[in-house]
This record gives C-alpha cells, structure tokens and sequence, in this order.
C-alpha cells in the first residue's frame, strides 16, 4: 500500500485486512426501549449506539465465535432483534486507516 509515494504497508489484499482491518456487528432491536439491554448484554468497550442501532466493534480473527456468543445471549434474554449486520472493513477502509487521508477519485 502506498500512500504519497511511501510505502505505509505490504502484503496481499486479504493479508491487509487481516491485520488492519475491522469487524463490526450492527443490531436493531425490534423494540427500541430495548436498546440499552442490548447494549448491557453486549457488555463491551467498542459498543455504541446510534439511530437505533447498537454497533459492536469485534476482532476480525474472532468475530465469528464473538458473534454467535452475542446473538445466543440476546435469544437466552428473550431480546428480539430487526436486524443484524456485519460490516468488515474494505481495502478502502484499511488505506484511511493507516494513512489518515481519503483516497482521491479522479474525475472522469
């Protein structure tokens, strides 16, 4: 990855974003006076809310297992949800990561 004509970090795509990237874990309730359970069964630095969306922020090489172990809680407390997302971080994301500039579009 090049950023400015430095080199600021190398390895494949999926190398990358093992290493830089993240996992997030989006879920709606499907009641809202039930977000701050979610919030308190979540349990975790990294969560917030925001629009009616609890976002969990996950290790990418544990999301998996952290996300089953999320949902089950959330089932064993009777909390149903609306949704449920998760976003991992694109090339893109990793790039303003670790140079703290967006990437520019050229016109055309």
């Amino acid at each position: 990855m090049i950023d400015a004509g430095k080199v600021v970090a190398d390895g494949s795509v999926a190398e990358l974003k093992e290493r830089h990237g993240r996992t997030r874990l989006d879920l709606r309730p499907a009641r809202a006076d039930e977000l701050t359970h979610v919030l308190d069964s979540v349990g975790r630095a990294g969560a917030s809310e925001c629009a009616g969306v609890v976002h969990v922020e996950l290790d990418p090489v544990r999301a998996a297992r952290e996300i089953t172990t999320i949902v089950a809680a959330l089932r064993d407390q009777r909390i149903e949800l609306d949704s449920i997302a998760v976003r991992e971080s694109s090339l893109e994301d990793v790039f303003v990561l670790l140079t703290g500039s967006a990437i520019e579009r050229s016109g055309g």
